[in-house]
């Protein structure tokens, strides 16, 4: 991406462009999406693998059907929780859209304008 050159006089002038220090609670709205999506699946592959364990050492067939039922339903649910955690996971990269987004439009504004003081002005 080309920089706009700058003389020094200008420089303090120029609207300051907005940082992550400017937006905490999208930046901490994000970061806790994040670690909300990586512990939720977290949670359900060990419960995947302590439900296979189980079933592993079961005693009885009666204890061994029981936690066969849940886990079947564990593995049949699995596309579900990974699809919500996509969702958890994208709405907290959302969040940091936000703010580049608002940083581009605002860098390209000043581009914008310097370039035009800088060609149309006398």
């Amino acid at each position: 991406m080309p920089q706009a050159e700058y003389s020094a006089k200008a420089m303090p002038s120029l609207p300051r462009l907005p940082t992550k220090r400017k937006y905490p609670v999208l930046v901490i709205m994000g970061y806790c999406f994040k670690v909300l999506a990586c512990i939720t699946l977290g949670l359900f592959i060990l419960a995947l693998f302590f439900g296979f364990i189980k079933y592993i050492i079961a005693d009885n067939p009666l204890e061994s059907a029981m936690v066969w039922a849940w886990l079947r339903v564990m593995l049949i649910s699995t596309p579900i929780a990974i699809f919500v955690c996509m969702l958890i996971w994208t709405v907290g990269e959302l969040m940091f859209m936000i703010i580049h987004f608002e940083e581009n439009v605002r860098a390209i504004g000043i581009g914008v304008i310097e370039l035009c003081k800088k060609y149309y002005s006398n």
